[in-house]
């Protein structure tokens, strides 16, 4: 394969100098998109699995516990937990501050909840290095595709996993990651929440920018390079339109992809000529009827590939 220089865009994009020679992501496009979700990596529940297990939510709580969950095998809803308990946590400190009070308590379990982005960096990353943690037999199927320079240029493989799979696989060409990853904890977030904390709390700040303290606004608010989440929506839109092929792998459309969903939903779709689904044989019907959803107008080629 051709050598081909790429350059890091924060730690949440990889892309070839020649495919993007303004710098600018709000430039970016791909002929062919390649959306990687959850159900291409095996093993992928296991560190999170092992983060919550052996972490408290919230020091000392007998009525809030994470384990329960997983071992009843909900560990997506925990995650949900989590998500939901952040933003009324901080609602609530908020008001209180608007009201004259401070909630010290409730800070601190803010704070609990952010850690456990750290958490669960950790243990992808022992999960990764290990080996436990890796693609599924189906990327050799996406390395076929991108076996040429041209392919690799035009190709975006964009993954809504945390883990650094993709962003140390070379012959995957330009990479990004939709829900923040293990370099920045920070950027991760749970499936439900938003693409950026901060996009929501800033709203807040503006009724009077001294409400808060700095040491309260670093468990409020997510670190700088939330900021680069700001424009993700616009970017993965605009590749959508550009995109002639669309290929999700291991990606089930379900509601706890709402972000995927609705940004699915509402793009243009310009060029789209082809669809290719690599998943289990048992989610085809399921994920078929997604797309004629979200996707109502498209006449071009579907190709559904069941994953071994």
């Amino acid at each position: 394969m051709v050598t081909i220089e790429f350059k890091n865009y924060s730690d949440l994009f990889k892309v070839a100098k020649e495919k993007l020679p303004t710098n600018n992501l709000n430039d970016l496009s791909a002929k062919r998109l390649i959306l990687a979700g959850n159900g291409s990596v095996e093993n992928g529940w296991e560190p999170i699995n092992t983060a919550l297990l052996n972490n408290e939510i919230i020091q000392g709580s007998e009525r809030i516990d994470l384990k329960k969950y997983v071992q009843s095998g909900r560990t997506l809803d925990a995650l949900v937990l989590i998500t939901h308990l952040k933003r009324m946590f901080r609602s609530k400190v908020v008001q209180d501050r608007i009201d004259g009070h401070k909630n010290n308590p409730l800070l601190q379990s803010i704070k609990g909840l952010n850690e456990f982005n750290l958490y669960f960096a950790d243990e992808l990353e022992k999960y990764t290095k290990s080996g436990i943690l890796r693609f599924r037999p189906e990327i050799e199927i996406i390395k076929e595709m991108l076996s040429d320079k041209e392919e690799l240029l035009d190709t975006l493989f964009l993954t809504l996993n945390w883990d650094s799979l993709a962003w140390n696989e070379e012959s995957l060409g330009n990479v990004g990651y939709l829900h923040g990853n293990v370099l920045n904890p920070e950027t991760m977030f749970m499936p439900s929440q938003y693409l950026s904390e901060n996009a929501e709390f800033y709203s807040f700040l503006q009724l009077k920018s001294d409400l808060f303290s700095d040491e309260e606004k670093n468990i409020l608010v997510k670190g700088e390079k939330d900021s680069i989440l700001f424009g993700l929506t616009h970017l993965f839109t605009n590749c959508l339109s550009t995109c002639e092929e669309l290929i999700l792998w291991g990606i089930g459309l379900n509601i706890y992809d709402s972000d995927i969903v609705s940004t699915l939903s509402a793009a243009p779709f310009n060029n789209l000529k082809k669809i290719k689904i690599i998943n289990s044989a048992g989610q085809r019907e399921q994920i078929l009827n997604h797309i004629d959803v979200l996707i109502p107008e498209f006449k071009g080629k579907i190709e559904y590939i069941s994953a071994k």
